[in-house]
């Protein structure tokens, strides 16, 4: 009799603890809770490792897709960068910066957005070279939700065309990595690109990294019906591997079996998941990180999360509540 109850009090102590695990793997950030949990000191001097070499532009463009109604945005941001607690870099030329349009028929605003960012020579000094390219979409290709698809396939696929309409800029198109920077992206700390570098040379094998969807414990919503890949995947604002012939393989693949309505960011990830004798060999090449967090259509506020996330750079999404 004794043993049968300690044999049952032990069964009963190993239920608690894997359903108190369970409970902190599956709501992750959430189970934060504002009102109680001490605020992260930010941080008095950021710590970004070696410092960039001279050839750290050779490494890095910060590619920004577009559409003809996101230049506002892109010139906001300018804006946004140029004040001390949003500029890009500590030191100059860090990485080359490309805008690439969904089609050419939109060449006269290459100048728009160049004048704009000339007229912030704190900002413009942080990128050795700007291009303009565009990736020929028309009709459905154009059309959202394929037209984002489309614009990161033909970059990465290098099937994107230059354009020659400025004419002043040297073309370097074999950079290592490229950090995809949608125009929904905010700054919320000085030193981003800094940091994404910093993260590159972290761990310089990967094939992405970025944000996973991070519900904001402030305001959180519909994370636990999301399916797995879903809510597991690395958001389309990432650092992606530019020289790795594997990875282009590997997108080549997802692409070819990607389900009607899953954007690219989410068939990469199907992968993953969905054919394990391809994602068991190459899980650790997708790298989770909080340089950047993706807040999907969540409200979130800046000082909160430079308190709680000293490492966050940038959010993707969402909306900023002033």
């Amino acid at each position: 009799m004794v043993t049968f109850q300690r044999t049952a009090a032990a069964r009963f102590a190993c239920l608690v603890v894997v359903v108190a695990v369970a409970y902190l793997l599956y709501y992750e950030d959430e189970f934060v809770c504002p009102s109680r949990a001490p605020a992260v000191p930010a941080a008095d001097g950021i710590d970004f490792g070696p410092e960039p070499t001279a050839d750290a532009a050779d490494r890095l463009a910060v590619m920004v897709p577009y559409i003809t109604s996101q230049v506002p945005q892109i010139l906001a941001n300018f804006e946004r960068w140029a004040s001390p607690s949003h500029m890009p870099c500590t030191q100059p030329e860090l990485a080359d910066i490309v805008f690439l349009f969904n089609n050419e028929e939109t060449a006269g605003q290459f100048a728009e957005i160049l004048d704009a960012l000339d007229a912030q020579p704190d900002v413009r000094r942080c990128f050795r070279d700007v291009h303009f390219a565009y990736a020929s979409l028309t009709g459905a290709d154009d059309k959202y939700p394929k037209g984002p698809d489309n614009q990161f396939f033909k970059f990465l696929f290098h099937e994107v065309s230059w354009s020659t309409t400025l004419g002043s800029f040297q073309l370097r198109a074999d950079w290592e990595y490229f950090f995809l920077m949608e125009p929904d992206c905010r700054v919320i700390r000085p030193g981003w690109l800094d940091r994404v570098l910093h993260e590159i040379s972290h761990t310089p094998s990967f094939w992405v990294k970025g944000s996973t969807y991070r519900p904001s414990p402030l305001h959180p919503a519909g994370w636990e019906s999301l399916p797995i890949p879903r809510r597991l995947h690395i958001n389309g604002n990432a650092i992606y591997n530019y020289r790795d012939p594997a990875f282009v393989e590997y997108v080549r693949f997802a692409k070819s079996v990607q389900p009607d309505g899953c954007p690219y960011d989410c068939a990469l990830e199907e992968v993953l998941f969905g054919r394990p004798n391809i994602g068991r060999h190459v899980q650790h090449k997708f790298v989770r990180a909080d340089f950047i967090q993706n807040l999907y259509h969540n409200p979130w506020e800046a000082d909160w999360y430079r308190q709680q996330y000293p490492g966050t750079f940038i959010m993707h999404g969402g909306t900023e509540k002033i």
